[in-house]
């Protein structure tokens, strides 16, 4: 009996809900007119946010099955001090599950919006779109309200549909501009017991330059999720993300994230990223997985575990792996015990490493092994353009240091480097990279830098534009200015165009405003030593450069230098110079001094040469001699010396010279003259002393050049200068030589002595007092007593005055000499 009334009693209720409903249906939209509270609706936004809320359409109700309302041209305006609306929405609906208010829950099936614009703006005095919408004001509540929680409502959205809209955010302060179009957003039920579709999309805008261009970025997310309101739970599922920006294209793929909320933790499963780009015409893909990704927001601690970095640039493998990386947000630390990149067989090992401040001061710590590979091949892989004049160069190279680096510095040391043959260890630092501040101490056994240069035919090209005297006499001070540099550099050997070098000791100080570089090494039998001293003061900076290269073989070292194969012999360099910059214009002042011996001047025969010149005399004078043309005849290309010697002052990239000297088998050479460094020009003159007899050299003819001196012309560019003997010259010293010799016969046939060539007065008087006094000095003569007869009335006392010693010696003299002058004239004339 209670049972039949209970089932009467419910179908009662039944019955009397449904005709409620129906009544509802048909009678609240007739009596309740939603539009009679359109100006409501406006005050009170404007009472609780201060802003202007417009709807422009009509709001239309519906009840059943669910409380819903309409409205078209809705917007809410921005704070009065950036004025416009802050959100546009074309049409907006927000449906209400009428039996969930029942129990106290509001259930909203869909929220849609139709083309919305929202705009949010910050401006440089802070004040931004959300201004007074997230000010914290209290709220008085009713004591019962406080203590009956079962008031709260319970929130349930079924789903949301956002179409066609778009999103601006206009950051002033920071002077950043974004502007999302074509923005799409579709989800279920997300706040369910189950997992919900969510799609989302659109194209971001980067405006923040004006004058470029902005180019677009799309972006698409696909995927289940869901938000557990009791245990605050946040989950997602089969994630794919996908962006495309220009040549680039980003993929990215989540198998499981969870986020709780209530203990701050998140954690990543099974996280794969796919990368597509085309840089500089070279293709790149590349994959990134994670097995799994764990942060802590309370203790700021992350860890990740299984890093792997598959790529592929154009057609090259590559390849990273990190076993796992722990990292501390607020501490702002990181570790990564070991990194491996491979690519064929390069192989890179990073160990140890420990990041600190990665956020405010990046600092890192670690070591770096790199074995031995083939790096020429891994060049040509990468279609990178370079090649080495040495095939072989390239091929085994390796590396391992010890490492702490941070954005503006590197410090390694226990450095070991192996470039095919070649050891390089040390150390090595760099600081303060905006003004770069060096410090090391490096050891080299041997290397020939000369093999990875480029092939001679691209140096050959790469050297067209020829570089002036004056242009390399030219200091880029530029580079001394902010130089700051302390160390040694040490090389068992080293080669560099053609120049080989040893035992070479190289020490750098460097102090505010000066650079003192110490060069210490040997080459070709000789050796370097000296200094070069940069200054600066005053805004005039003045670099010294002071070396001296002993003793070196010539031949070597030109020939090696590419300077000249034409000088033989051991030589020394003295340079001291000084090169002076004010106002950018450079001025230079010092002194070379060369030396060399036992050498020879191919190419420049300057025997022949005069023989020649000879001979030419000889036929010119109708006096053709045999010896002359066979001397003529015979060239070997080549000046021997004994010794040579000048001194070169530089003044404003001019070198004069007019000390210069060589003493060879036949000659004694001295020179004088100018070099224009920069006309790169020369106008010097040598003159040749013939000092030794030639017979049986082949120049037998030259016997009678003896004791003449001929000057030889060089002029023209100094890389190949013309030179030429000056044969007018020639022709007159052969003519005085002539007259020299006829005058020699004259004397001897009239006077009747032997003068040897030379007329002179004081010879001929010389023989003339030989003759007088018989010839023999052993055995005295009648004039003899003559001479000692009037030194004797030369001091008698009878004199009227008395002599000094020297004074009676002196007109003995000169008595004798007008003697001698009379017998001469008379032989002459008689």
């Amino acid at each position: 009996m209670i049972a039949i009334k209970i089932i009467k009693w419910f179908f009662g209720f039944l019955v009397g809900f449904a005709v409620l409903i129906l009544l509802a249906i048909i009678i609240v939209p007739r009596v309740f007119e939603p539009n009679d509270y359109r100006e409501q609706i406006a005050d009170l936004v404007q009472q609780k946010t201060g802003r202007e809320l417009q709807l422009n359409g009509d709001l239309s109700l519906s009840v059943f099955p669910w409380l819903g309302i309409r409205t078209q041209g809705l917007s809410l305006s921005q704070p009065a001090e950036i004025g416009g609306a802050m959100v546009q929405v074309e049409t907006a609906q927000l449906r209400l599950k009428i039996m969930p208010l029942l129990s106290k829950r509001v259930e909203i099936d869909t929220v849609i919006l139709e083309q919305p614009q929202l705009k949010f703006i910050t401006l440089e005095n802070g004040i931004n779109s959300l201004t007074g919408l997230t000010d914290s004001d209290e709220v008085e509540q009713d004591d019962a309200e406080q203590a009956n929680p079962e008031v709260a409502l319970g929130l349930v959205i079924q789903g949301v549909e956002l179409t066609d809209g778009s999103l601006e955010w206009d950051d002033r302060q920071a002077k950043q501009r974004y502007q999302i179009n074509d923005l799409q957003l579709v989800t279920g039920n997300l706040i369910g017991d189950s997992m919900a579709d969510l799609q989302l999309s659109g194209t971001v805008l980067d405006l923040s330059d004006s004058s470029i261009e902005a180019q677009p970025l799309a972006f698409s997310l696909e995927g289940q999720a869901l938000i557990n309101t009791d245990t605050l739970l946040v989950a997602a599922q089969n994630l794919v993300t996908q962006v495309d920006y220009g040549e680039y294209q980003l993929g990215a793929n989540i198998a499981d994230m969870e986020f709780d909320t209530n203990n701050s933790k998140l954690a990543v499963n099974a996280l794969s990223l796919d990368v597509e780009a085309a840089i500089d015409a070279q293709a790149l893909k590349a994959n990134t997985s994670i097995a799994n990704f764990n942060y802590d927001l309370e203790s700021s601690q992350i860890a990740v575990n299984a890093i792997g970095v598959n790529a592929d640039v154009d057609g090259q493998p590559i390849n990273l792996t990190i076993p796992s990386v722990t990292a501390n947000l607020d501490q702002q630390t990181a570790s990564i015990t070991q990194t491996k990149l491979s690519s064929d067989d390069l192989r890179v090992e990073i160990n140890d490493l420990s990041v600190t401040n990665f956020i405010d001061d990046l600092a890192a710590k670690g070591s770096l092994e790199v074995p031995k590979f083939n790096a020429a091949a891994l060049v040509e892989r990468f279609d990178v353009d370079y090649q080495t004049a040495d095939s072989s160069a390239l091929n085994s190279v390796g590396l391992s240091t010890s490492f702490v680096a941070g954005l503006d510095q590197v410090e390694l040391s226990g450095i070991n480097v192996a470039l095919d043959e070649t050891s390089l260890s040390g150390n090595f630092s760099a600081r303060n990279f905006d003004q770069l501040a060096l410090n090391f101490d490096l050891a080299l056994d041997s290397i020939d830098l000369d093999r990875y240069l480029p092939p001679e035919d691209e140096a050959d090209d790469a050297s067209d534009d020829a570089v002036s005297g004056a242009d390399a006499l030219a200091v880029p001070m530029a580079m001394f200015k902010d130089f700051n540099a302390n160390g040694s550099f040490k090389a068992d050997k080293f080669v560099s165009a053609g120049v080989e070098l040893t035992n070479i000791d190289v020490d750098v100080k460097s102090t505010p405003g000066s650079v003192a570089i110490t060069p210490k090494a040997q080459l070709y039998d000789g050796e370097i030593d000296g200094s070069m001293v940069y200054t600066e003061k005053d805004g005039v900076s003045q670099l010294h450069v002071k070396n001296r290269v002993g003793i070196v073989d010539l031949a070597k070292f030109l020939t090696d230098t590419d300077v000249t194969d034409q000088l033989t012999g051991f030589g020394s360099v003295d340079l001291d110079v000084v090169v002076t910059e004010r106002d950018g214009v450079q001025s230079n002042s010092g002194t070379i001094k060369l030396s060399a011996k036992d050498g020879t001047v191919q190419g420049v025969d300057i025997k022949n040469m005069i023989e020649k010149a000879y001979s030419t005399y000889q036929a010119f004078s109708g006096k053709q001699d045999s010896d002359a043309a066979q001397g003529a005849s015979q060239e070997d290309d080549s000046t021997g010396f004994a010794d040579l010697f000048g001194t070169f002052n530089l003044k404003d990239f001019n070198i004069s010279n007019n000390d210069f000297q060589m003493n060879a088998p036949f000659f004694r050479i001295t020179g004088n003259g100018n070099i224009d460094l920069s006309a790169e020009n020369l106008d010097y003159t040598l003159n040749v002393a013939i000092v030794e007899s030639t017979a049986g050299q082949g120049g037998e003819s030259v016997d009678k050049l003896k004791g003449l001196t001929l000057p030889i012309r060089l002029h023209g560019s100094f890389a190949a200068p013309s030179y030429s003997l000056d044969t007018k010259a020639l022709f007159s010293s052969l003519a005085k030589a002539k007259i020299e010799e006829e005058k020699s016969k004259f004397v001897q046939e009239k006077l009747g002595i032997e003068t040897d060539g030379d007329v002179s007065t004081k010879s001929i008087l010389s023989g003339l007092l030989k003759k007088e006094l018989g010839g023999d000095d052993d055995e005295p003569s009648a004039d003899t007593d003559v001479i000692e007869n009037k030194e004797a009335a030369a001091n008698s006392p009878d004199q009227p005055a008395e002599l000094t010693e020297e004074e009676q010696k002196d007109k003995a003299e000169d008595d004798l000499k007008d003697e001698l002058k009379n017998k001469l004239l008379n032989s002459i004339f008689n």
